[in-house]
């Protein structure tokens, strides 16, 4: 069976194109709170461009979250 192919606009290449996704680890600092979380990066797989994801953009903000509301439990404790 083929793995299905996820596409997305480039600015760059000026259509839509398919894209892979890249994951680093970020820490980053709310309110005094310092949480590290999992954030993804969409990029053109042609010309290596970030191209914009709805998709990605919720998980990044939906994961960013709980691991900033981790985070504060952790310190209240």
């Amino acid at each position: 069976m083929n793995k299905p192919i996820y596409m997305a606009y480039c600015i760059a290449c000026e259509k839509r194109m398919p894209y892979a996704v890249d994951h680093k680890m970020v820490d980053d600092e709310i309110r005094g709170i310092r949480f590290r979380y999992a954030e993804n990066t969409a990029y053109c797989e042609r010309c290596g461009t970030e191209v914009y994801v709805p998709e990605v953009n919720d998980w990044n903000a939906i994961n960013r979250k709980e691991s900033y509301e981790r985070g504060k439990e952790e310190n209240e404790q």
